[in-house]
């Protein structure tokens, strides 16, 4: 859930209030004279170098700000042109304005080519022109005039707010780039001396000053090489797969505390969740002679789920307040704040009370800094009760069996508020309810001229399941033997298929099924030398790379089961395999080989039990494997 606008080295996390999370960079706009080329070797085959990038916002005690950014560029490559050609400069109409102030070319003759306001062009953003009703977010572009290899490029511009996002409220938080050749990052943030903060950056390189009734806090950076250490790559791919990015660099937020953020949200939702009386009468159509809390609840969290479209937007792009629940009603669609109200509304017209919860799909969550920026998404939470256990609801993925969310969710921190003083962190469950199973059965017969005719059966519990779902949903019916037929390649399965049948993708109170009948001719390899390869679903873990360092991670427990049956021609009689059963305390893997009346009979069986595999395991991991 994170965008990176690299062309303006502008990097900002879909969760935050566009108006302060811009990175941007400060100078002079004054014409200079260009500085000496560092005495340092940097990368030849850079396609840019940053030279200097700087930030300086300065926040007032109203929470408005204003932010000047500049930046300073050594294009060296066509890449580096075709990356820095086009900037662009997002801002939030509704309480925000940007000015350019100039975008300038050094030639290497001594020569400025300056870009025309003519080449600037305000436009909506991606996000608004697929979401208008949830997002006032707007960029301008300026395509670079006269950029070429071995250029400088200069460029400037200026943030001013023109009403608070939240009044009396501020944050900013900033990543330094860490890809790249650095010489000189700098970001600098003002604030009124009288106003307490909350702040974390870099302590070797951060200083405080106090000037003119506010304190500047600031941060140098700098990266004089662009390789990166393996163990880096490795890191970041297990963070990024878990949603657990580490904070930002730089942060700092006027709220002093969790409660304060959850007082906040709480405020902004609280009259929005009220049942109306069109809410009332569409809870009681939905619920309609039922008589226990939990199918009432099952109920009406399916509805919103499966008959409510989501629209993508993170918490936090443009808009923080969710929509009344009987406008989301009207509407038929929403975002996950959205979603949740309708929910929420309801339950509540019911009698059930559902909790917002603020959480972070993208990084790992800081407890010392309070801060609505730390959060991208916003789920259901339902507290446990006599003879239950909690539930966490999210109905932005559609068709996910109840009580399931998505890995990046799981075993994580959220913010839930029960009430305006009634605020706490709740750790999400590691593993999804309903326990990850995938079964698959083929019951085949080979012909003499290797022609192998089955009837192939699939179900999926869980993570997979919501994948397949999602997959068929979005496939119309008519269609559904092509997705199939491609599924059925992505088994391994190189033969054709027909008759079709699945599970309906909005009935979620089952695991998802689907089935077909299967037709491979020349089955590998039965004419060569009356051999054939025993059909299964096929069991995949991640490798050990012979340079790892940190523990490779499984994801949550699962059961993968295959069973096959497959009759040989006449006048043949099929040799068993023999039996396989590993068992670690990591997983297990059991196979077994039996003929039945002619035909081959195999059962195997995956089981993982743990998340991930720590380093003194992978001797092991590998036997396994």
């Amino acid at each position: 859930m994170n965008d990176k606008y690299r062309h303006a080295m502008i990097r900002r996390r879909c969760i935050l209030p566009l108006t302060v999370v811009i990175a941007g960079l400060v100078g002079s706009s004054a014409q200079s004279p260009l500085p000496p080329k560092p005495a340092i070797d940097v990368a030849s085959q850079e396609a840019a170098v940053i030279e200097s990038m700087a930030t300086k916002i300065a926040f007032e005690n109203d929470g408005n700000f204003t932010r000047e950014q500049n930046s300073r560029i050594r294009v060296q490559t066509d890449a580096g042109v075709k990356a820095w050609g086009m900037l662009s400069f997002p801002f939030q109409a509704a309480t925000q304005t940007v000015d350019i102030d100039y975008v300038r070319v050094h030639k290497a003759d001594g020569s400025t080519i300056v870009t025309p306001p003519d080449n600037i062009q305000d436009l909506d953003s991606e996000i608004t022109r697929s979401a208008p009703f949830y997002s006032d977010l707007r960029e301008k572009h300026v395509a670079v005039k006269g950029l070429g290899k071995g250029d400088i490029l200069e460029y400037e511009a200026h943030w001013h707010t023109t009403k608070p996002l939240i009044p009396g409220q501020f944050w900013f938080e900033y990543n330094f780039h860490h890809e790249g050749v650095v010489l000189n990052e700098r970001v600098e943030i003002r604030v009124p001396e009288t106003r307490a903060v909350k702040v974390k950056g870099p302590q070797p390189t951060q200083t405080v000053t106090t000037e003119s009734g506010s304190h500047i806090y600031a941060w140098t950076y700098s990266k004089l090489q662009s390789t990166k250490e393996p163990e880096d790559d490795q890191k970041r791919q297990i963070e990024t797969a878990l949603g657990r990015l580490p904070a930002p660099d730089v942060q700092i937020s006027s709220f002093q505390s969790w409660e304060d953020v959850g007082r906040w949200y709480w405020s902004l939702q609280k009259d929005r969740v009220e049942p109306t009386a069109a809410i009332r009468a569409k809870a009681a159509e939905l619920t309609k002679g039922m008589t226990d809390d939990a199918t009432k609840l099952r109920a009406l969290y399916s509805f919103v789920s499966t008959q409510y479209r989501y629209i993508g937007i993170a918490f936090g792009i443009g808009r923080y307040q969710p929509h009344a629940a009987e406008d989301v009603l009207t509407n038929n669609y929403g975002d996950c704040k959205d979603k949740h109200t309708l929910l929420a509304s309801l339950l509540q017209a019911t009698g059930i009370t559902l909790y917002p919860a603020l959480i972070s799909s993208s990084q790992r969550l800081d407890p010392e800094i309070p801060t609505p920026s730390q959060f991208d998404h916003v789920i259901g939470y339902l507290p446990p009760g006599k003879d239950k256990d909690a539930i966490w609801l999210d109905t932005t993925m559609e068709v996910a069996p109840f009580g399931l969310i998505v890995a990046r969710l799981r075993d994580k921190q959220a913010l839930v508020m029960s009430a305006e003083n009634s605020v706490k962190f709740v750790t999400t469950p590691a593993d999804p309810p309903p326990p990850n199973t995938e079964t698959f059965k083929i019951d085949g017969k080979l012909g003499e001229d290797g022609t192998l005719e089955a009837k192939i059966a699939a179900t999926m519990q869980g993570d997979s399941e919501v994948v397949l779902r999602t997959v068929f949903r979005q496939v119309p019916q008519p269609q559904w033997k092509d997705l199939v037929q491609q599924i059925s390649y992505g088994l391994g399965f190189a033969g054709t298929v027909s008759d079709v049948n699945a599970s309906i993708p909005e009935a979620t109170g089952n695991p998802f099924h689907f089935s077909y009948s299967y037709n491979r001719k020349d089955y590998p390899s039965w004419k060569s030398d009356r051999q054939f390869t025993v059909p299964g679903l096929p069991f995949a873990m991640p490798p050990v790379r012979d340079d790892a360092l940190y523990p490779v991670w499984l994801g949550s427990p699962m059961e993968f089961v295959s069973d096959s049956k497959v009759e040989v021609p006449g006048g043949y009689k099929p040799q068993t395999p023999s039996n396989v059963d590993l068992k670690y305390d990591f997983a297990e893997y059991h196979a077994s080989y039996t003929q039945e009346h002619g035909a081959l009979v195999s059962k195997r069986r995956l089981l993982i039990k743990l998340r991930e595999i720590p380093i003194a395991k992978f001797d092991d991991y590998r036997n396994f494997i």
